[in-house]
């Protein structure tokens, strides 16, 4: 015969507490000791046993009745941990008290492992109970609810996540199924973007994690790929609101830059942090400020944002403001200088002032013995120096390129001032295999080789295979040379290597053939003086021949040769002395 037992929070704790404790903690400690006839939970001895103290009391407030357990389970809540002791916390049954159902000569709550049954063997204990509806314990889904969204644990990263309590939450394992799935991650991936923002696995993947994707996607009209990278980039924005965060922050930066649907994409796919900036305390302000200090208008704003979008990360403050105050005084520059200076770089305003900018100047200026103006023009010239370290590039490639060349410290520094470039350019990949492939392709001695160098500086960084080899090749079997005839060609003006063939040498070297009417003899011409290849074609020849066939000149290689060479001065005195 049964018998119903009605049952308030505190007896259910006495009752079932210690058998809930054996079957989910393994008798690892005692949650609860007695005080009278009422249940007290017991105080931990430790962080690990605190916390699996609170997980018990969640369990049984899971198992019962929410509403019942909730002042003990805020009494008894960690003041550490992560966030997944909140995947803990209990949903509420329907409030009311837990009716058992009771055998009068038998309890099916905590069966005698020592006591027989009937046909004579020992009972193993199944830590089992019955409901009035009809369910055990051994049916119940003791998964607690998980955070909301973009909810945050005032201490969430003091301990780790641990992979059995992951492995317990179907809530988790969808995200993560979801979420690899969708962003076609591998486990390596996944991790370590759960590691950057453990706060997905509390997002629910029907209200968070698939419309925040969707809405991007559309939004910018990324492709798979381009989403992929950049929720694997900034995986926290999974977490933001579309309708509050994410919808008007876009829209701000499209209005405010007067961005078209694909730049708008290409800014943040470049930084999509920048989605998590705030309007008011961040966007705003930085933009104005921005504007303000350099006298930026709209379009110039824009341009340079699209340029560098990190810039809007940059605190005015502590970044932007003392960047901008530096190099204004350092180098002396005025307003209308300095924002000409930072618009053709604007990675200058993210570097370092102590580590990065004030050695760097001193370096060039005490290396290349410069005084303020001259360094000051260099850097006008080269902002990009100022990126550069000391120690890696500045003082090897000056150190290189002064023993290779053979150069004293003047010349070092006069061939520095004219192509400040050079320091940019990389010793294995450009220095040395250009000046390598020059003097075994033009045959040059050393001292040929630094006469060159010093009359052209830039060469050393003209690409050999894509550019100089395919140049020489066209001289010489246009012009039918022999090694030797390129040679001394190039070594006459070096500059031609820096002329395009498809621009300047050949519709040159037609206009001449044309001119003269005489294909040999304009090839003869050319390679007698081939400064004339340097001559413009739309500014100078042309105009010049039709003023000399309005004045009834003939056109002969002498005529052809003042044409090209002499000043406009030079050119008027002959033109009005030939019409006569």
């Amino acid at each position: 015969m049964h018998h119903a037992v009605l049952l308030q929070p505190t007896h259910v704790l006495h009752r079932v507490g210690r058998l809930t404790m054996m079957a989910f903690m393994n008798r690892t400690f005692n949650p609860l000791r007695r005080s009278g006839d009422v249940a007290v939970p017991s105080k931990p001895p430790n962080r690990a046993a605190a916390t699996s103290h609170y997980i018990a009391l969640a369990v049984l407030a899971q198992l019962f009745s929410a509403s019942a357990f909730q002042p003990c389970l805020h009494s008894h809540r960690p003041r550490f941990g992560s966030n997944w002791l909140r995947s803990f916390t209990p949903t509420a049954f329907p409030p009311r008290a837990l009716v058992l159902r009771e055998k009068t000569d038998e309890s099916t709550i905590t069966p005698n492992k020592d006591q027989p049954n009937e046909e004579g063997t020992q009972v193993e204990p199944q830590n089992t109970f019955t409901f009035e509806n009809g369910l055990s314990s051994d049916q119940i889904d003791f998964q607690g609810t998980p955070p909301e969204a973009g909810e945050r644990n005032e201490l969430q990263d003091v301990a780790p996540t641990p992979p059995e309590i992951i492995s317990m939450s179907p809530s988790k394992d969808r995200v993560t199924h979801y979420l690899q799935q969708r962003l076609d991650l591998d486990d390596a991936t996944l991790s370590k973007m759960i590691q950057r923002a453990p706060n997905l696995l509390g997002l629910s993947t029907d209200n968070n994690l698939e419309p925040t994707l969707d809405y991007l996607q559309q939004r910018l009209g990324l492709n798979e790929a381009a989403l992929n990278k950049m929720v694997k980039r900034a995986p926290n924005l999974l977490g933001f609101s579309t309708d509050n965060k994410l919808e008007p922050t876009l829209d701000y930066l499209q209005q405010r830059l007067g961005l078209n649907e694909a730049a708008l994409s290409k800014i943040i796919q470049r930084q999509p942090s920048n989605l998590r900036l705030s309007i008011d305390n961040n966007l705003e302000p930085t933009l104005d400020y921005v504007q303000q200090r350099l006298d930026l208008d709209d379009a110039e704003l824009s341009k340079m944002i699209q340029q560098l979008p990190a810039l809007l990360g940059h605190s005015i403050s502590v970044n932007l403001e003392p960047t901008l105050s530096y190099l204004q005084q350092r180098i002396d520059l005025d307003t209308a200088v300095l924002s000409k200076l930072i618009q053709r770089f604007p990675s200058l305003l993210t570097i370092s002032i102590t580590d990065n900018i004030q050695p760097t100047l001193n370096y060039l200026q005490e290396r290349l013995d410069l005084d303020d103006a001259a360094l000051h023009k260099m850097i006008q010239r080269m902002p990009s120096l100022l990126t550069c370290s000391t120690k890696n590039n500045l003082e090897p490639t000056l150190n290189y390129m002064q023993q290779r060349l053979d150069l004293d410290n003047a010349a070092l520094s006069k061939m520095i001032q004219r192509r400040p470039s050079l320091l940019t350019l990389s010793i294995s990949d450009n220095l040395k295999p250009t000046l390598e492939y020059l003097q075994q392709r033009l045959e040059l001695d050393n001292a040929a080789l630094i006469k060159m160098v010093q009359r052209i500086p830039h060469i050393l960084g003209i690409s050999t295979s894509h550019n100089l080899e395919p140049k020489l090749v066209w001289l010489q079997k246009r012009l039918s040379l022999t090694d030797e005839g390129v040679s001394k060609l190039v070594q006459s003006i070096p500059s031609i290597v820096c002329l395009s063939v498809d621009r300047n040498l050949e519709p040159t070297l037609t206009f001449y053939i044309e001119a003269l009417g005489d294909e040999c003899k304009a090839l003869e011409l050319v390679k007698k003086i081939p400064h004339l290849f340097t001559s413009s074609l739309e500014n100078r020849l042309k105009p010049r021949l039709v003023e000399a066939c309005n004045a009834s000149l003939i056109i002969d290689t002498g005529c052809l040769k003042r044409i090209a060479m002499y000043t406009n001065e030079q050119w008027n005195t002959s033109l009005a002395f030939q019409a006569k």
